[in-house]
């Protein structure tokens, strides 16, 4: 899927709305890179210790990935998410807006901040001062 994912993060036709944002980024952690271990991939920030999740259509064939988003945990309190690609098919105005690619990834990196102890908010990508707060659930309450 290497080819698929360097058009989808790196040639994204959706990035020229988002480059002035996307150029702070590049500036503050470095370019991101994609990465191989075996017949796994992933982008990374060499700069910083970064996850990678990677959203796919598990509804066609082949399998494609349609999103991808790279984040990091800054300070203690912060997840940030450095970077974020989704295909434009799959975006808000796509033919496949029904998906919520973008949402999906957002609320799994929200379900991930939950367990981790300390995280109280989500810098969202390319937006200085755009939090989602993090609420974790006390043992005992569902």
């Amino acid at each position: 899927m290497r080819t698929e994912i360097e058009g989808l993060f790196f040639f994204n036709p959706g990035q020229a709305a988002l480059a002035a944002g996307i150029g702070t980024a590049i500036s503050r952690t470095g370019m991101p890179e994609i990465a191989r271990a075996g017949d796994k991939i992933w982008i990374e920030l060499p700069s910083i210790g970064t996850q990678c999740l990677f959203a796919c259509d598990t509804g066609v064939v082949p399998v494609r990935a349609v999103g991808v988003a790279l984040y990091s945990r800054p300070t203690v309190d912060t997840i940030l998410i450095n970077h974020l690609a989704v295909d434009s098919e799959y975006t808000l105005s796509g033919r496949y807006s029904a998906l919520a690619v973008t949402a999906r990834l957002v609320d799994r990196i929200m379900a991930i901040a939950r367990i981790i102890n300390g995280v109280t908010r989500i810098q969202q990508p390319y937006h200085d001062a755009r939090y989602l707060r993090v609420t974790h659930t006390r043992p005992g309450s569902a």
